[in-house]
């Protein structure tokens, strides 16, 4: 698939507006640009991308609609309301991309979801050049740590109902 892709982004004629076609872009300017063929990535690590981008948004989207289930079992008003904006929206038929940014209270209910349970409760970053972080000054090769979970539970940020669902 990769190679045939190849040929026809050669030919110009291949689509760039998938994750593949982004990848395979940006990885044939890096070579021009860098004259020689062992400037951008192999094959296999356009392959491995790919892997990463498949089984990491899998994995979150997953993880996002178990707690969703969970949430609306446990709070079965909101999940009247958002059954009741579905059938508006979509007026029993088949569910189109356009009626999806129409559905306020389920985007409502997703955001809270996330809030509450986010799938990935840590972020980790290091320092790559010395960088000003409030009044601290962090130089290169430092690691830091945020902690979704905390900010997303923490009451001073939203309110003494931070652990509770609510849209």
């Amino acid at each position: 698939m990769i190679h045939k892709r190849e040929k026809t982004m050669r030919a110009g004629e291949a689509p760039t507006s998938d994750l593949l076609g982004l990848l395979m872009e940006s990885n044939f300017k890096e070579i021009k640009e860098g004259g020689n063929s062992k400037v951008g990535i192999t094959i296999d690590e356009v392959i491995e991308e790919c892997k990463l981008f498949y089984f990491a948004g899998q994995e979150t989207t997953a993880t996002l609609l178990a707690w969703t289930m969970v949430a609306l079992s446990m709070h079965q008003d909101w999940q009247q309301k958002a059954r009741e904006e579905v059938i508006q929206v979509f007026r029993r038929n088949k569910p189109e991309y356009d009626g999806l940014n129409k559905l306020k209270v389920v985007t409502m209910i997703l955001n809270e979801v996330l809030r509450l349970y986010p799938p990935a409760y840590i972020r980790m970053r290091e320092t790559y050049k010395k960088v000003k972080l409030g009044g601290v000054i962090l130089p290169p090769g430092v690691q830091l740590t945020l902690a979704m979970l905390l900010i997303h539970h923490n009451r001073e940020l939203w309110g003494e109902d931070a652990e509770e669902f609510n849209p």
